[in-house]
């Protein structure tokens, strides 16, 4: 061990010696300082988000692409110039982490997506959604900076290319759920956003918009409660896997030889009477007890209490019998 290690562990000994509350925290804080001198070492937040599901991850890239590919083609169209939209991956993060990366001046629009819960949010670079207005206006295809809030007549403009977007949300999911995307409110200032708490898991699906050579961020925020009504939808709990008509039969084959060696309780019904307590009470050895049931009735046959067959009584080789005449369907 070297020397610097040797002086690291002798003083984070020192430090857990301590027994008072104010020593025990004041031995933490320091104790993280010494380890933060560890080479390769990094502090992990346990409160962030941990990572979703393979499957939940497949079909939600599914859904990005295919937003990315329809609303590529739509705002091409609307804007009368060459418009990209890329997918650029997943992440999990807390709300608050998401917003907190935003700069003073934004453009973030509170949105629906029923039937998921609550509110999600859509985040442009107000640069790039100020060039799509100006565009849409006439302007040329140049960089914009934006430093303030919209005015009215800018937020209308704007809501145009944002129901556009909406409605290419509800292509790209239709394969997973029938989504009725609808817009909210428009926020300039990230400080006021209020979409969930802090601390909310979100997922964002990021996104690149490309305008002719000028290109900008798209983000899609999501709280991960919020696919609690079509969780099943993103996240199967049984993959069903196609299988051929041939391996159907041979699985089942496979089933029949594992159990047919078990045993099964097999009971002949001869009928059913009700009796008081009283005379169950009163029954001894010699008692006859009328059962009202013609010889020519059926009877039935139980496989593990389950009705299974009718069939007629009888004898075979000196012993009674039961000859199966009717197989019982499962609502019987």
């Amino acid at each position: 061990m070297s020397e610097p290690e040797q002086g690291r562990e002798a003083a984070l000994d020192e430090l857990f010696e301590q027994d008072d509350a104010a020593g025990e925290q004041a031995a933490v804080d320091a104790a993280a300082a010494l380890v933060q001198g560890v080479s390769g070492s990094s502090s992990f937040d346990f409160s962030r988000p941990t990572k979703i599901s393979r499957q939940f991850e497949k079909n939600l890239i599914t859904f990005a692409e295919a937003f990315a590919k329809s609303s590529s083609l739509g705002l091409t169209s609307m804007l009368r110039a060459n418009t990209g939209i890329g997918y650029r991956g997943l992440e999990v993060m807390n709300f608050g982490e998401f917003v907190g990366a935003m700069p003073p001046v934004t453009c973030a629009v509170n949105i629906g997506l029923a039937p998921l819960n609550g509110l999600s949010l859509l985040h442009f670079d107000a640069g790039m959604i100020y060039l799509m207005m100006m565009r849409l206006l006439g302007g040329p295809i140049e960089a914009c900076r934006v430093e303030r809030k919209f005015t009215d007549i800018e937020l209308g403009v704007a809501r145009l290319v944002i129901d556009k977007l909406l409605g290419h949300i509800a292509e790209g999911a239709e394969k997973l759920v029938t989504m009725q995307p609808t817009f909210v409110h428009l926020e300039n200032n990230p400080a006021y956003l209020t979409t969930v708490s802090a601390g909310e898991p979100v997922l964002l699906v990021r996104f690149e918009i490309s305008l002719e050579e000028l290109r900008g961020p798209l983000d899609l925020c999501i709280p991960l409660t919020a696919f609690e009504p079509v969780w099943h939808r993103f996240d199967p709990e049984e993959n069903s896997e196609f299988r051929t008509p041939e391996e159907v039969r041979r699985d089942r084959q496979l089933l029949f030889e594992v159990v047919k060696g078990a045993t099964a309780d097999v009971v002949v019904n001869l009928a059913d009477v009700n009796l008081s307590f009283e005379s169950v009470l009163e029954l001894k050895e010699g008692d006859v007890l009328p059962l009202y049931k013609s010889l020519q009735s059926p009877l039935v046959l139980e496989v593990q209490g389950k009705p299974m067959f009718r069939g007629l009584t009888g004898k075979l080789n000196q012993n009674r019998a039961l000859k199966l005449t009717e197989r019982l369907d499962e609502e019987e």
